[in-house]
């Protein structure tokens, strides 16, 4: 994949979404559980599970723990010196604590930024290497539509894991298991 894919895709998912207007609807407090995929230069599946809250008028935030799998192996190289490398077959994962805030655009839309810490550990296939491992830090902004318990969207996210490029397009579908807030 061309490395700037991952953002030439998320500029058109932003621009689909255009025509904001400020705006504020009921939303949920509540347990949140997210599956997401996301795609840069591998496939990664991952799963939040955490605590939503709305903050004041307009705004929310929410607290979770955050993680993803590579389930596909992925190639990577190695270099042991200038003129040789290794090659694996690597199985990559990380699990770690994270925190978003958000605003509403309109009454479906809203905008996100997230960060957080992740430890990340790998198996490399056929090897009794050990990859690399240790905590990394990441972060995400994008959009998401909501509707009631259920919101989808995109964000274009920075993690920094070895071998890869850092920047993925992530795309994400929630469930909130709490009581709606009225303004």
């Amino acid at each position: 994949m061309h490395p700037r894919s991952p953002s030439l895709l998320f500029s058109l998912l932003t621009l689909s979404t255009a025509g904001l207007a400020s705006a504020y609807e009921t939303r949920r407090d509540g347990v949140l559980l997210e599956p997401r995929i996301s795609v840069g230069e591998d496939f990664q599946l991952g799963l939040r599970s955490g605590w939503a809250l709305r903050t004041w008028e307009g705004f929310h935030g929410a607290a979770f723990l955050d993680g993803e799998v590579r389930p596909i192996p992925e190639a990577v190289r190695i270099a042991s010196s200038s003129t040789f490398s290794y090659q694996y077959r690597e199985t990559r994962w990380s699990i770690g604590p994270g925190f978003a805030v958000g605003r509403d655009f309109s009454e479906s839309l809203a905008g996100f930024a997230g960060a957080g810490m992740a430890f990340s550990d790998a198996f490399y296939w056929g090897s009794n290497r050990a990859p690399r491992q240790g905590w990394i830090g990441w972060g995400e902004a994008g959009f998401h539509h909501t509707g009631g318990w259920i919101y989808w969207g995109a964000a274009l996210q920075y993690r920094p894991l070895p071998e890869i490029s850092p920047w993925r397009v992530l795309l994400q579908i929630g469930i909130h298991f709490g009581e709606e807030v009225a303004p």
